[in-house]
Parts: C-alpha cells; sequence; structure tokens
C-alpha cells in the first residue's frame, strides 16, 4: 500500500488524528494482504509521528527545495 496524502489540519494536529489514520491505513493493507506500507514526506512536516509509528527511511534526497525529502516505509508482519 502506499499513502499518496496524510493531512491533518492544524488545529487537531497533537491530538491523535496522525496516528489514527495510519493504523486505519495499517488495517486495510492488512485485509489486502499488502507486505508493507510505504509514503514520502518532507523535513518540515510530519517525519518523526512517522518514525514513532514504526516507519523507517529507506531514502533520501537532499536539498529538495531547501529541504530533505525522505521515503519511508513499515513492513507488515503478523
Amino acid at each position: 500500500m502506499e499513502i499518496h496524502y496524510l493531512f491533518v489540519e492544524p488545529e487537531y494536529r497533537k491530538l491523535g488524528y496522525g496516528r489514527a489514520l495510519l493504523q486505519e491505513a495499517e488495517k486495510l493493507a492488512k485485509q489486502k494482504k499488502c507486505d508493507f506500507i510505504k509514503l514520502d514526506t518532507l523535513s518540515f512536516q510530519a517525519l518523526d509521528l512517522y518514525l514513532k509509528e514504526g516507519y523507517r527511511i529507506f531514502g533520501t534526497i537532499e536539498n529538495a527545495g531547501r529541504h530533505t525529502h525522505y521515503y519511508l516505509m513499515r513492513e507488515l508482519v503478523d
């Protein structure tokens, strides 16, 4: 599964909505028998959230518009 967009309005951040959305995506991915979830983010976005939720960085692009572009994945194992 690939997550293209995950956005939480600023006033609702730090309330658990991002985590809940990631958990729902994982549930759907497991139902569809996906082996992993992948996504990408920029350094000023939600990198910390993804790392806390068990995603690992598998690639980066430095100086992507003055930011770092991160590629992350999480393997789905039972």
